[in-house]
């Protein structure tokens, strides 16, 4: 590894010469418009090996992507969202097979009161998103929204019959038995026991 360079006047960082193609690669998509702005790592055998970024960070190219553009995660997400859970679990604060109306009561509605715990965890609660009525900034910026909206929506399927992936409503179910039962916000649970403690670089929501 070297110290950062540039490569074609897009692509900035360092690249391993073993990973030349990868370099190569992310250079094309940017240089030809596939990619906007973006980052790029690989570590190999606790190893750096690759570490670009390069591009724009807006629509109007005016700011330049850096290596510590703060970019917003979506299904990466989740994973903080189960170790929260993973947490609660352990800590004897929900379980598995208890439904979930026991500790979230207005998530009985519209015959919800049987879907259990478990059953987010394996995306089974028949809830993964929020249906055609709310607005996609009100998924974004209102909790108390975006929770009593989940709450009150019927089963798009049979609970426990299927698994059907959760995209908009998993954090918003484990972040909410997070807020129920331990009267905090799923943001500052994040923060205070998991993220500060690991010094992670990490957030829900913007500080």
């Amino acid at each position: 590894m070297t110290e950062p360079v540039v490569h074609g006047n897009e692509t900035f960082g360092v690249c391993d010469e073993r990973f030349a193609a990868v370099g190569a690669a992310f250079d094309a998509l940017l240089s030809e418009g596939v990619e906007l702005g973006a980052s790029f790592a690989v570590v190999h055998d606790d190893e750096v090996v690759v570490d670009l970024w390069g591009g724009y960070s807006d629509i109007g190219r005016r700011h330049r992507w850096e290596r510590d553009t703060i970019v917003m995660v979506s299904s990466t997400a989740k994973i903080v969202a189960s170790i929260a859970g993973l947490m609660l679990i352990d800590r004897d604060l929900i379980a598995l097979n208890e439904p979930i109306a026991t500790y979230w009561p207005e998530f009985a509605a519209a015959g919800k009161s049987e879907i259990t715990v478990r059953q987010i965890f394996c995306h089974e609660t028949g809830v993964p998103g929020f249906g055609d009525s709310l607005p996609s900034e009100t998924i974004m910026g209102d909790w108390d929204a975006c929770v009593a909206h989940l709450a009150a929506e019927p089963p798009w399927w049979e609970p426990g019959t299927k698994s059907g992936y959760h995209s908009m409503s998993y954090g918003y179910l484990l972040g909410e038995l997070v807020r129920r039962t331990t009267g905090v916000s799923y943001a500052a649970f994040i923060q205070s026991e998991l993220l500060a403690p690991l010094d992670a670089d990490f957030s829900i929501g913007v500080p």
